[in-house]
Parts: C-alpha cells; structure tokens; sequence
C-alpha cells in the first residue's frame, strides 16, 4: 500500500472515530457546568430576597450550611465516590425559620411567595401543600425545578416553623472531572478550567 493510502485510510479512520464520539466537548460541559450552577445558587438566594420581600413583618431566618450547594445524578446509574454520573443536576436549598410563629405552620406563605414565579411562566409542577406530613409545592420551567416544603401539619405547637426552598437546575452530561467538584470550595473547581 503506497504512504498516500495509508495516509488516507488514517484520515477516514480519524473522521470516523470523531463522528462516532458523542456528547458536548469537556471545556463545553464544564461551561454548562459553572453556568447552571452559577444560576441555580443564584435563583435559590434570590427566592429568599423574594419571600422576606413578600412578608415584610415576618423575620426568616437563614441556616445555610456551607457546603449544602451541590450536584446529584439525574439518574440511578451506579459510580463510586470520587466519581460521577453521566448526567447530573445542580442543587441548592436554603432552610429558613420565621418568626413570630403566629400563625403556627407555613404552608400557608407558599402560595404567595410562589405567585410571581407563576406569573412568570413557571408552571406548576406538584401541589401537595393538603399533605400533612412535609408540605409541598413544585414550580417548573425549562427543566429547572423550584421547590417549596412548609412546616408538617400535624406538627406540635412549639415545634420551630420552618420554610425549605430547594432548587434544582437542569440535568447536564457530566464534565469528565466533576468528582472533583468540592461543594466547600466551588470557585475552586472552575477556576481551574
């Protein structure tokens, strides 16, 4: 076979392997990656802005703990610690207690909160604010989900009321490095890149 040929065959053998490899590229992915992250942490501090907002003469309370900002497959694939799934979403929740607890219970601020969010083309996705135990509330749009769990119903009188916003982005195919991800230390990660 002249070098000509070879030289071809190898060619085709490289457009081939580069049309069969599927999927955005890593430096595409971890784009994808600070940017939805970047914008789910944003939209959960943002709907805390909007609540105490939206309750001027109730005092929330915020228990963010470090670290409580971060990614879970979108499926039930297997992969061991320091590894990661295919597909994964980001997550970010904020805890809040509010003061005065009067009434008791705070299923009844969901509806409120969640209104403006409506009102901007977000659908909602579940309503389960009648469930006694663990009240919730689900916005969606654009595979990002919006979250709300009110104080159990059935909860004692001097039990602390709470509010729960989560927020999870949209599924993405995984940078091959997020294991390394460190939820303490996110700037850390895509610094890096």
């Amino acid at each position: 076979m002249s070098t000509r040929r070879t030289a071809t065959a190898g060619a085709t053998a490289l457009l081939l392997l580069a049309s069969c490899s599927t999927g955005p590229s890593q430096e595409i992915r971890v784009g994808n990656a600070e940017r939805s992250y970047r914008y789910t942490v944003a939209l959960a501090d943002q709907l805390v802005a909007h609540t105490r907002e939206t309750f001027p003469d109730l005092t929330f309370d915020l228990n963010k703990q470090a670290g409580a900002d971060d990614w879970s497959a979108c499926t039930d694939e297997n992969y061991v610690n320091g590894g990661q799934p295919e597909v994964y979403q980001w997550g970010a929740s904020r805890y809040l207690t509010i003061r005065p607890a009067d009434p008791p219970g705070t299923v009844q601020l969901i509806e409120p909160i969640a209104h403006a969010y409506i009102d901007a083309g977000w659908t909602i996705r579940r309503d389960e604010r009648d469930q006694v135990t663990s009240p919730s509330y689900d916005l969606n749009k654009g595979g990002t989900m919006i979250g709300f769990v009110a104080r159990s119903l059935d909860a004692p009188p001097e039990r602390i009321n709470t509010l729960i916003i989560h927020v999870y982005g949209p599924c993405l195919d995984s940078p091959n490095d997020l294991g390394d991800f460190d939820p303490y230390d996110p700037d850390a990660y895509f610094d890096a890149h």
